[in-house]
């Protein structure tokens, strides 16, 4: 009798340590990441308009306004290099120019992303240029430079979602610029997050 009575003893002893309860918490969670994203805003200036006089300058940047309206008009087209739906470059066109013809261009950007941004770098045609910086191009390839063009001050300007900055660049056309030509050349902008940015923070005026 001994035998049974410990059997039955153990069987409940192990229907005991079974029967202990258990259940599983389940957390479902999403993260939403920000989006970095501008673009060039539809105001497009420049100095020389149709019906209005032209203005001239000297390598020294000094400017003044003349008697003729000889050159332009001057044409700026935006366009989207990357095709996310925003435009990010602008291909300048000066038409019926002479030396020393002087043009400024202006435009606007707006972060319509998520994220503050820096404008990291702008390049012309190519080159890297920094704010404040005086490049020349060869727009005609025959070995002279047919303009310098001077950018302005927005390279490292932090912008925060929504903000809109104004920004514009000068041109001189050289004495070397070929007669009857077309002188073109495309613009655009680089921005990156404002924490990676390499520049010390400004803020738009």
């Amino acid at each position: 009798m001994a035998i049974p009575v410990l059997f039955i003893m153990c069987l409940s002893l192990l229907g005991i340590a079974y029967a202990c309860w258990s259940e599983t918490l389940y957390l479902n969670g999403s993260v939403q990441t920000g989006e970095l994203d501008w673009e060039l805003r539809p105001m497009f200036t420049c100095l020389d308009t149709p019906g209005t006089r032209d203005w001239n300058g000297d390598c020294s940047w000094e400017m003044w306004q003349t008697d003729k309206d000889v050159g332009g008009p001057t044409t700026v087209v935006p366009s989207d290099s990357d095709e996310d739906g925003d435009w990010d470059t602008l291909t300048v066109t000066l038409n019926n120019t002479y030396p020393w013809y002087f043009e400024q261009i202006g435009f606007h950007v707006r972060n319509d992303g998520t994220i503050p941004l820096h404008f990291e770098n702008v390049t012309i045609d190519g080159q890297l240029v920094s704010s404040g910086q005086t490049i020349f191009l060869d727009l005609t390839e025959d070995g002279k430079p047919d303009v310098k063009i001077m950018y302005g001050d927005s390279i490292g300007t932090q912008l925060h979602p929504g903000g809109i900055l104004e920004i514009s660049f000068w041109i001189l056309v050289l004495q070397d610029a070929p007669e009857g030509a077309t002188l073109t050349f495309t613009m655009k902008l680089l921005a990156v997050q404002y924490n990676e940015s390499i520049w010390p923070i400004t803020m738009p005026p």
